[in-house]
């Protein structure tokens, strides 16, 4: 009898086994899917918490995977937004988010869609989502503190303090928030503010107090101050300090408002010292605030060098500051009797402008006080030249008449 051959026992286990374990895997991976398609917010929750937890590349590739099965599922796609923001990918932030329902979504789509506005410089945009976001969350500090910087990109400086003001009153206390109003309070012009005297014993100058901050002594007793009060930029300024704010562009700051407050040397002092690694862009304006503070101390030679700088940087912009400062200092000279000083700062401010037939006039009119008729003659011939129809042509003429007979009238003998 011929005998059949038959599988090996154990071969026949290890078959059915495999068989069992790819059944049961086939299983799960359906129960996952239907588990998936049927608790997406559980799903997106778990996704949350993967971000929450900073596993963003798992959070990211689970986000995907969930997106391709349900590619219209708003808050999916809002959750997408707010991770490409996080990385500041602004435009592709702008994309996701753009066409997302605010009456659904509410608070949080409104909150970073002004975010992601605001980062592209559309300030008008964030504005609008801002003011949505704030009818439902009103005393939110970092919506009401972005709304401030909104408002201060449109050059909205009183309206920007006020959204900071309310910001600080939510419970926002950082040195940006300071920074931000001393900014506006240096657009509104509000330097030091309503300086109030006070009496406060011990106190030191350049401080803050409940009061304010302790500008300087009072005269006639040491423990007497002049005080600026809260609503003011140096206030804000040092306020900023204090909570970690430091630097050039810090100094910078300070400077400006101590220029414009007519504390020429402090400002002077700050401006030398932030005097580092600055673009063209910045350069050209520091250059002429600097030479500003030196110029109005007295200190005309380092003021002009400043001023010369800032012309090179940006010659349209700084050209009419330089031909200020020389006819200033060329003022100051006559006013001593210096006339060789001021003969020479006429002479600058023409080479700084030489297409002005204001300063070629004002140039030939010293020039003839010196009884020098020959270059008298040649900066009111150009007077001419450059301006045929001068208002005062006939009066020019009779000058170049009079300084060709030497300054005398024809009748004189």
């Amino acid at each position: 009898m011929q005998c059949g051959r038959h599988p090996h026992p154990s071969r026949e286990r290890r078959r059915a086994g495999s068989i069992r374990n790819a059944t049961l895997i086939a299983i799960a991976c359906s129960i996952t899917i239907r588990a998936d398609a049927a608790n997406p917010a559980e799903k997106l929750a778990h996704i949350r918490s993967l971000r929450t937890q900073g596993n963003i590349g798992a959070a990211d590739r689970e986000l995907t995977r969930f997106l391709n099965a349900h590619p219209e599922h708003v808050a999916a796609r809002l959750l997408r937004g707010e991770m490409l923001a996080d990385r500041g990918r602004w435009d592709e932030a702008a994309a996701v988010l753009g066409d997302l329902p605010g009456e659904i979504l509410g608070y949080p789509l409104y909150h970073v869609r002004a975010r992601v506005a605001f980062e592209r410089g559309l300030p008008e945009a964030a504005r609008r989502d801002l003011q949505q976001a704030l009818r439902i969350r009103p005393g939110h500090a970092v919506d009401l503190e972005l709304l401030a910087r909104t408002h201060a990109r449109c050059a909205r400086w009183a309206l920007a303090i006020e959204s900071y003001q309310r910001a600080a009153d939510a419970g926002l206390d950082t040195a940006e928030l300071h920074l931000g109003l001393a900014r506006a309070y240096l657009n509104r012009r509000i330097l030091l503010g309503e300086i109030t005297v006070m009496r406060l014993a011990g106190a030191e100058p350049g401080t803050l107090v409940d009061g304010g901050y302790v500008l300087e002594p009072a005269a006639g007793d040491d423990h007497v101050f002049r005080v600026c009060p809260p609503a003011s930029a140096i206030y804000h300024l040092v306020a900023a300090r204090i909570r970690g704010a430091t630097g050039p562009t810090i100094d910078v700051l300070e400077a400006d408002i101590w220029l414009e407050a007519g504390f020429y040397n402090r400002a002077r002092t700050l401006y030398a010292k932030a005097e580092t690694d600055r673009s063209d862009a910045q350069a050209a304006e520091f250059y002429e605030r600097y030479a500003r503070a030196c110029l109005r101390i007295g200190h005309v030679d380092q003021g002009l060098r400043l001023l010369r700088t800032a012309v090179r940087l940006d010659p349209e912009a700084c050209r009419s500051v330089l031909v200020d400062a020389h006819l200033e200092v060329s003022r100051h000279a006559s006013i001593d009797g210096d006339f060789k000083l001021a003969l020479y700062h006429l002479r600058q401010a023409v080479a700084s402008n030489p297409d002005s037939p204001e300063l070629h006039r004002r140039l030939g009119d010293a020039y003839a006080r010196q009884r020098d008729h020959v270059r008298a003659n040649e900066h009111w011939h150009k007077v001419l030249l450059l301006d045929p129809d001068h208002a005062d042509r006939a009066a020019l003429l009779e000058k170049i008449r009079r300084s060709a007979n030497g300054g005398r009238n024809s009748d004189e003998p």
